[in-house]
Protein backbone atom coordinates (compact mmCIF):
# COMPACT_ATOMS: atom_id res chain seq x y z
CA UNK A 1 0.00 0.00 0.00
CA UNK A 2 1.89 3.15 -0.84
CA UNK A 3 1.95 6.14 1.51
CA UNK A 4 1.17 9.60 0.88
CA UNK A 5 5.19 10.93 1.16
CA UNK A 6 5.62 7.48 -1.25
CA UNK A 7 3.54 9.09 -3.77
CA UNK A 8 5.17 12.64 -3.58
CA UNK A 9 8.03 11.19 -4.27
CA UNK A 10 7.01 9.15 -6.99
CA UNK A 11 5.50 12.76 -8.58
CA UNK A 12 8.24 14.62 -7.65
CA UNK A 13 10.55 12.03 -9.60
CA UNK A 14 8.41 12.39 -12.50
CA UNK A 15 8.50 16.06 -12.65
CA UNK A 16 12.10 16.22 -12.21
CA UNK A 17 12.67 13.82 -14.58
CA UNK A 18 10.20 14.94 -17.71
CA UNK A 19 12.14 15.85 -20.01
CA UNK A 20 14.67 12.70 -19.93
CA UNK A 21 11.35 10.45 -19.60
CA UNK A 22 10.59 11.89 -23.23
CA UNK A 23 13.80 11.36 -24.91
CA UNK A 24 14.23 7.60 -23.47
CA UNK A 25 13.34 4.91 -25.23
CA UNK A 26 13.89 2.90 -21.94
CA UNK A 27 10.36 3.39 -20.34
CA UNK A 28 11.07 0.62 -17.89
CA UNK A 29 14.63 1.42 -17.21
CA UNK A 30 13.68 5.26 -16.27
CA UNK A 31 10.40 3.53 -14.15
CA UNK A 32 12.58 1.75 -12.23
CA UNK A 33 15.32 4.15 -11.69
CA UNK A 34 11.91 5.86 -9.84
CA UNK A 35 11.22 2.39 -7.95
CA UNK A 36 14.89 2.06 -6.82
CA UNK A 37 15.17 6.18 -5.11
CA UNK A 38 11.59 4.92 -3.57
CA UNK A 39 12.81 2.04 -2.38
CA UNK A 40 16.23 3.15 -0.94
CA UNK A 41 14.83 6.21 0.96
CA UNK A 42 11.61 4.58 2.19
CA UNK A 43 12.88 0.73 2.52
CA UNK A 44 9.90 -0.48 0.09
CA UNK A 45 10.31 -3.24 -3.07
CA UNK A 46 8.26 -1.32 -5.40
CA UNK A 47 8.97 -2.58 -9.20
CA UNK A 48 9.30 -0.01 -12.03
CA UNK A 49 5.34 -1.78 -12.82
CA UNK A 50 4.01 -0.36 -9.10
CA UNK A 51 5.61 3.15 -10.25
CA UNK A 52 4.28 3.15 -13.83
CA UNK A 53 0.97 2.11 -12.77
CA UNK A 54 1.02 4.56 -9.72
CA UNK A 55 1.49 7.26 -11.55
CA UNK A 56 -0.94 6.31 -14.20
CA UNK A 57 -3.14 6.26 -11.75
CA UNK A 58 -2.79 9.57 -10.46
CA UNK A 59 -3.18 10.82 -13.68
CA UNK A 60 -6.48 9.44 -13.98
CA UNK A 61 -7.60 10.92 -10.74
CA UNK A 62 -6.22 13.62 -11.77
CA UNK A 63 -8.13 13.72 -14.94
CA UNK A 64 -12.12 12.83 -12.78
CA UNK A 65 -11.34 15.46 -10.15
CA UNK A 66 -11.12 18.19 -13.67
CA UNK A 67 -14.60 16.65 -14.62
CA UNK A 68 -15.63 16.55 -11.11
CA UNK A 69 -14.70 20.47 -10.62
CA UNK A 70 -16.29 21.35 -13.96
CA UNK A 71 -19.51 19.83 -13.13
CA UNK A 72 -18.92 17.30 -15.86
CA UNK A 73 -19.92 13.81 -13.55
CA UNK A 74 -16.49 12.31 -12.62
CA UNK A 75 -15.48 11.67 -8.87
CA UNK A 76 -14.04 13.16 -6.06
CA UNK A 77 -10.83 10.45 -4.71
CA UNK A 78 -8.54 11.97 -1.95
CA UNK A 79 -5.63 11.38 -4.28
CA UNK A 80 -6.98 13.50 -6.81
CA UNK A 81 -7.67 16.32 -4.24
CA UNK A 82 -4.14 16.02 -2.72
CA UNK A 83 -2.39 16.54 -5.84
CA UNK A 84 -4.66 18.05 -7.96
CA UNK A 85 -2.86 21.36 -7.95
CA UNK A 86 0.44 19.87 -8.59
CA UNK A 87 -1.19 18.02 -11.80
CA UNK A 88 -2.92 20.69 -13.25
CA UNK A 89 0.38 22.31 -14.08
CA UNK A 90 0.29 19.02 -16.54
CA UNK A 91 4.15 18.96 -15.70
CA UNK A 92 3.99 15.25 -16.87
CA UNK A 93 3.35 16.56 -20.66
CA UNK A 94 5.90 16.07 -23.43
CA UNK A 95 8.06 19.59 -23.17
CA UNK A 96 7.65 21.78 -25.92
CA UNK A 97 10.80 22.70 -28.07
CA UNK A 98 11.61 26.22 -28.65
CA UNK A 99 13.64 25.53 -31.88
CA UNK A 100 12.05 23.33 -34.45
CA UNK A 101 15.13 20.20 -34.58
CA UNK A 102 13.05 19.08 -37.68
CA UNK A 103 15.55 17.09 -40.42
CA UNK A 104 13.56 18.26 -42.87
CA UNK A 105 13.49 21.98 -42.10
CA UNK A 106 16.78 23.96 -43.44
CA UNK A 107 15.50 27.37 -41.95
CA UNK A 108 15.62 27.66 -37.42
CA UNK A 109 14.82 31.56 -36.35
CA UNK A 110 16.63 32.55 -33.13
CA UNK A 111 14.99 35.41 -31.31
CA UNK A 112 17.51 37.53 -29.21
CA UNK A 113 15.80 40.24 -26.46
CA UNK A 114 18.50 43.28 -25.56
CA UNK A 115 20.98 44.92 -28.60
CA UNK A 116 20.85 43.32 -31.87
CA UNK A 117 23.39 42.13 -33.98
CA UNK A 118 23.76 45.09 -37.23
CA UNK A 119 23.20 43.27 -40.71
CA UNK A 120 25.33 41.89 -42.24
CA UNK A 121 26.09 40.45 -45.64
CA UNK A 122 25.90 36.53 -46.82
CA UNK A 123 23.93 33.92 -45.80
CA UNK A 124 22.31 35.35 -42.83
CA UNK A 125 20.30 38.51 -42.07
CA UNK A 126 18.11 40.01 -38.98
CA UNK A 127 15.04 41.29 -39.44
CA UNK A 128 12.19 42.78 -36.90
CA UNK A 129 9.35 40.05 -35.75
CA UNK A 130 6.36 41.66 -34.48
CA UNK A 131 7.23 41.40 -31.23
CA UNK A 132 9.94 43.85 -31.42
CA UNK A 133 12.66 41.74 -31.04
CA UNK A 134 14.75 41.09 -33.94
CA UNK A 135 15.05 37.42 -35.44
CA UNK A 136 18.04 36.24 -36.87
CA UNK A 137 17.03 33.49 -40.01
CA UNK A 138 19.87 30.62 -40.37
CA UNK A 139 19.58 28.75 -43.70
Amino acid sequence: MWQIEEIQLLVNERKRRNAEFHQTFKKNAFWQSVANRVNDRFNTSYTSKHCKDKFSQLVKEFNQMRKYRAGDAGSSSLLGRLFFEEFKTFFWKRPKRELNSSRNRRQQQLVFPGPQPQPQSGPSSPSTNTSGYKSLHLT
